[in-house]
């Protein structure tokens, strides 16, 4: 009803995601975060659907995001921990 309840589109995005529905959880997650560009949350699923489709680049952006919301929480913490596993990846890869 209202397209600009950020709540929504972020909830959706995640349900979107469990089915199994990239694409659309994408779309969904990247409205709420230009609705809210300051949802952290929604950053960081958009960072966490990123890595698990293979997207590197994106995921460490959106990670390095999330760092700039909120750069002191357990989820800080994860986000750190990704940008790192995606720099060993990338860097692995680049070797190859």
């Amino acid at each position: 009803r209202d397209p600009l309840f950020v709540e929504a589109w972020f909830n959706f995005g995640g349900l979107l995601r469990d089915m199994g529905r990239t694409e659309a959880a994408r779309g969904h997650l990247r409205k709420a975060v230009e609705i809210d560009p300051d949802y952290a949350d929604a950053v960081y699923n958009l960072a966490a659907l990123e890595y698990d489709s293979g997207n590197l680049a994106a995921a460490r952006d959106w990670w390095q995001k999330y760092l700039d919301l909120d750069s002191t929480s357990e989820w800080a913490r994860r986000a750190r921990a990704g940008i790192g596993l995606v720099h060993r990846l990338l860097n692995k890869t680049a070797r190859q």
